[in-house]
């Protein structure tokens, strides 16, 4: 009956996993079929296996350890595989939204306050987690700094060497999972910092494992994240947290308060990057956590909050972009500082 039992769960993890690659490889386009029953047939197996999967294309299910490996862990290497392929198909309007100086979010909220929180890097070996085409990446790197830039997709990782080609200043690129860092030796690194990615990473208990492994003991991680109290997010083809707006009699948006629903609910969902100041619209996958996952899986890896912020934009910036100027009301992201422990 032992080995029964474990060869059940064998069968059943294997199965989960297929499903959930097929799910989320395939997007359910072209099975409609699969997409209105796989809930079912994985909820039958997770039942009789007797064990579950955190999330499965934004359908909660009760968070699996990690330990157990399988179903969990092929899901979250589908959903990694997915995320390189979205970006890796928005990377050209990426790039040049970034260059042209109109990502004005990082240019007057988030970037400001991650130099702020960084400080003086002369002479430190420097890891950006998530570094894109490498903007802030060669930002440190003119300031004095050692940088070596990790992004899981291939194409932004191209845009970024061919920069460095033109203007060399020493950063190093390498297109990697966040979640297995193999390329880096441990304690290597002074300081690691991650721009708004974090919350884009499906094994971000992997990446933050990961950052801990490379970090020297006293070294500093910097996380800069849309804040989980009040990220817009939808759930099951609904807005369960964004802005309640009105237009104006001159026809201007009006943002009256912020409405949230669903925030101990984690799941995946897909989002679309629609706006006047990109060249076209693009979809990539994020993940809703709670505050608490964070802190949380930060302490357990030896690295201990010593600072936290919650920054408003500059006021160049709301002039530049005045919808901007609803964050002095509410945060639009947090800044976290965390040092590694003996």
């Amino acid at each position: 009956m032992r080995y029964a039992k474990y060869l059940t769960l064998f069968i059943g993890n294997y199965v989960i996993q297929r499903i959930s690659l097929v799910y989320t490889l395939t997007e359910c386009d072209s099975f409609p079929w699969f997409k209105k029953w796989s809930g079912s047939i994985l909820l039958i197996i997770l039942r009789f296996t007797k064990k579950c999967v955190f999330v499965l294309g934004g359908i909660p299910f009760e968070k699996k350890e990690r330990r157990w490996g399988g179903a969990f862990m092929g899901r979250l290497k589908a959903e990694t595989f997915k995320q390189r392929r979205q970006w890796d198909k928005a990377a050209n309007i990426w790039v040049e939204f970034v260059r042209s100086g109109k990502n004005y979010y990082t240019e007057y909220l988030n970037g400001p306050a991650l130099k702020q929180m960084v400080g003086n890097v002369k002479g430190r070996r420097v890891l950006d987690l998530g570094c894109g085409e490498g903007c802030l990446s060669r930002l440190f790197a003119k300031t004095g700094a050692e940088v070596v830039g990790i992004d899981l997709s291939e194409a932004l990782i191209k845009a970024a060497r061919a920069e460095e080609e033109r203007h060399p200043l020493g950063v190093r690129y390498f297109a990697a999972d966040a979640a297995d860092l193999n390329m880096i030796d441990s304690q290597s690194f002074d300081l690691a910092y991650c721009h708004m990615a974090l919350a884009d990473i499906p094994d971000y208990e992997g990446a933050i494992a990961e950052v801990s492994r490379v970090l020297k003991t006293r070294g500093r991680f910097v996380v800069v994240m849309p804040h989980p109290c009040f990220s817009i997010r939808p759930l099951d083809g609904k807005m369960v947290a964004d802005w309640e707006t009105r237009l104006g009699e001159d026809g201007s948006k009006r943002y009256l308060y912020y409405r949230v629903e669903d925030y101990f609910q984690r799941y995946s969902y897909s989002w679309e990057w629609k706006h006047n100041r990109l060249d076209s619209s693009f979809v990539t996958t994020g993940f809703h956590r709670t505050l608490s996952d964070y802190i949380n899986t930060l302490t357990k890896h030896r690295l201990v909050v010593t600072r936290f912020d919650e920054p408003k934009p500059l006021e160049k910036g709301v002039k530049l972009h005045p919808p901007m100027k609803k964050h002095y009301r509410i945060p639009q992201s947090l800044i976290i500082e965390a040092t590694k422990t003996i």
